[in-house]
């Protein structure tokens, strides 16, 4: 029996399909592959559109729900889950597939090919602030105990930097976005030296582009960085409340390092 449900919001969702920015310039192959997925996608009933720009500006120039990034091997797949974002990394054979799952409203399973992962947390006073955290760790494992221990740690400093700013009688307004990296502290306060509140998605490659030429062995982790925050930058921006204060972090995982971008 066919889901009529699943097919048809299947069929109005746009996906896009885009090339990394390593494989822009990566000729006819990385061309033939991108193709092929659309093909596929599109043979499948779904809505696809090809994106030759930078990938962050895929959702707003595509309108997409969906972003594909093809990467060397496997393809970076980008959307938002409720008020999560979520990346996963998955093999090309197994594309297809997995975007219909991630697209049919009564999926419960999520696939284990994530390298990433967002997880909210609602501060156990009422009074609290609403803190999510996104660990991104590039092909890096991390273990659900070292992310408890990360997201005490992070809800800790947090709240108490909170303070320090003046916002204890504000703090049920405060929503903070912390984006983990596997990175050193060095790296999380450069990066967060270079950033400035509000966020400007348009700006953010400035910001990066030194941190990035700084620390090359971390490239991977900050170009998945840049691509988080953008999107969270542009959404946050169309979702804001105007009683809501919304303020972004850096957290570097190895060295339990928090940083507030002011």
């Amino acid at each position: 029996m066919v889901n009529t449900t699943s097919v048809q919001y299947w069929q109005r969702t746009t996906i896009c399909v885009c090339l990394s920015s390593k494989q822009e310039s990566g000729g006819d192959q990385f061309e033939y592959r991108r193709a092929r997925i659309a093909r596929e996608l599109w043979a499948g009933g779904g809505r696809v559109a090809c994106w030759w720009g930078a990938p962050p500006d895929a959702y707003d120039a595509v309108g997409c729900s969906v972003l594909l990034v093809c990467d060397s091997v496997d393809v970076l797949v980008s959307c938002w889950e409720g008020s999560r974002f979520r990346e996963y990394k998955v093999p090309s054979s197994k594309i297809i597939e997995f975007v219909k799952q991630k697209l049919s409203p009564d999926s419960a399973r999520t696939p284990e090919y994530s390298n990433r992962s967002t997880n909210w947390s609602e501060s156990d006073k009422s009074s609290g602030p609403t803190i999510s955290v996104t660990f991104i760790t590039a092909s890096e494992r991390i273990t659900k105990s070292i992310k408890r221990q990360c997201e005490a740690q992070i809800n800790n400093q947090i709240t108490s930097m909170l303070v320090n700013l003046g916002l204890q009688t504000a703090m049920s307004r405060v929503r903070v976005h912390v984006a983990a990296l596997a990175c050193e502290a060095p790296c999380v306060r450069l990066l967060a030296a270079h950033l400035a509140a509000p966020l400007d998605a348009q700006g953010l490659p400035h910001a990066f582009r030194p941190v990035v030429e700084m620390y090359t062995k971390r490239q991977n982790i900050l170009e998945l960085a840049l691509r988080e925050m953008t999107v969270i930058a542009k959404q946050s921006n169309q979702s804001k409340s105007s009683e809501e204060i919304q303020l972004f972090a850096l957290y570097s995982i190895p060295d339990s390092l928090c940083r507030i971008i002011t």
